[in-house]
């Protein structure tokens, strides 16, 4: 992935110059797809983040962790690199946790940054005026 360095030069690494490019262009729409046994496929998932627009090098993914777990490498890099007005979209809210404290702290950071939240199945957009949960 990219990152902005302190003096707010692009650092990439090998195959992230899509990112940049995107980043340069407009807000980044991010995904995050997670599977918890390895013998699952995260096709459905990645499908429905490539219909609605996420770059599948903007993809973070994890495969074979329990939502329980707090040892989840795609979901820690995954809000370093949100930026303000980026958006954050899974293709259902139990792919980020299953600990509904956990899913509001990740929210609230995400959304205190500036950065909109969609969620595929559950139909939440917090880019629209209803779109929140509870229409916030």
């Amino acid at each position: 992935m990219c990152c902005l360095s302190s003096n707010n030069k692009y650092h990439t690494g090998t195959g992230n110059a899509i990112i940049v490019w995107l980043r340069l262009s407009r807000a980044v729409k991010y995904g995050y797809a997670r599977v918890s046994t390895d013998d699952q496929n995260p096709a459905l998932q990645l499908a429905a983040l490539k219909r609605v627009g996420c770059h599948s090098k903007s993809v973070f993914k994890d495969d074979g962790l329990s939502g329980a777990t707090t040892k989840r490498p795609a979901l820690l890099r995954c809000p370093k690199t949100l930026q303000h007005g980026d958006t954050l979209i899974v293709w259902k809210l139990d792919r980020l946790g299953r600990s509904l404290r956990d899913l509001i702290t990740m929210l609230d950071d995400v959304r205190s940054r500036g950065v909109k939240f969609r969620s595929l199945t559950e139909a939440i957009d917090t880019d629209t005026p209803t779109g929140g949960p509870c229409g916030k």
